[in-house]
């Protein structure tokens, strides 16, 4: 797996496969070939991309964990989303 993380306080945004392309340039970063996606906010400035990632933890969620790149931890700005009252 491959994890892109914000540099400034190693927060993972995202997870992906290994296989999956992963194009930072200066401003912006695009996920999949073709693009699956794109993140404005995040540029080669402002993450580090980590692969070969094998022990990502079972609940994952972007944004709840950092990582160091060798260490997961959680992230204590976290809160869950509020779930929709239907």
């Amino acid at each position: 797996m491959k994890t892109i993380v914000k540099t400034a306080d190693n927060v993972s945004r995202f997870i992906v496969e290994d296989d999956v392309v992963i194009n930072s340039t200066s401003i912006n970063i695009s996920v999949g070939n073709p693009v699956k996606y794109t993140v404005w906010d995040l540029n080669k400035d402002n993450v580090t991309i980590y692969t070969d990632i094998t022990d990502v933890p079972d609940d994952y969620k972007g944004g709840k964990y950092c990582f160091n790149g060798s260490a997961w931890t959680s992230n204590p700005s976290w809160s869950a989303p509020e779930e929709d009252d239907e």
